[in-house]
């Protein structure tokens, strides 16, 4: 399972950080963009940008995730995932492996963005939001070259996927090597590619202008 080690944030602070975020030269058109981050290739996926969608759906700032990692945690504790393990007549040690199965294949899929595996592109994982609540997503990552700089970086497409498959349905499938593999290769026939042409200029606009930024204080 993946969540991101960040702050929890008041909706308050999320609206005002909305309006007045830091360095206000940012494009208005950037914070329309789908859920992703942006990570330099080099520094092993810690977050360097983060869309407001991305925000928006783990409810924190850009200074709560920038910086971090997208990153395995360990939510055994939860008491929502007891709860939903009741429900599904999982044993801890079948919680367990199932957290452990998603938690790989989202790596493996890092490790092919970087092109040292091959592994369908589209993990299905269970995250959390900040308040601690659990939902379904599908995590896609890709390694762009920006066409002018040169610069490879990573991209991760963070999808809610909750209509499509509950958190029941999900942690049930990862708790058996078959379930999950075929509920994989179910999503991989039947889901559209979110790295559309569009979006990946979109991409290139925003590594582009973090680049610059990251120049100008002297981070490069």
């Amino acid at each position: 399972m993946l969540r991101l080690a960040v702050k929890r944030t008041h909706t308050s602070a999320i609206r005002s950080h909305h309006r007045h975020r830091p360095g206000g030269s940012q494009s208005n058109a950037l914070f329309d963009l789908p859920s992703y981050v942006i990570c330099d290739s080099k520094a092993k996926g810690v977050i360097r940008y983060a869309t407001q969608g991305f925000q928006d759906l783990f409810g924190c700032t850009a200074n709560d995730c920038e910086g971090q990692k997208l990153s395995p945690a360990n939510l055994l504790q939860s008491h929502e995932l007891k709860k939903i393990s009741l429900e599904a007549g999982l044993s801890c040690s079948e919680v367990a492996t199932s957290i452990h199965r998603m938690t790989r294949a989202a790596e493996e899929a890092v490790q092919c963005a970087a092109g040292t595996c091959q592994v369908p592109a589209h993990v299905p994982v269970l995250l959390s939001h900040s308040s601690g609540e659990l939902f379904a997503c599908e995590i896609s990552w890709r390694k762009n070259v920006h066409p002018t700089l040169g610069w490879s970086y990573h991209a991760g497409l963070v999808q809610k996927i909750s209509k499509d498959i509950s958190v029941h349905g999900l942690l049930v499938a990862a708790s058996q090597e078959t379930s999950y593999a075929e509920l994989r290769a179910e999503r991989a026939e039947t889901i559209q590619d979110g790295f559309s042409q569009e979006l990946a200029e979109e991409l290139h606009a925003a590594a582009e202008k973090m680049w610059k930024d990251e120049l100008a204080k002297g981070v490069k």
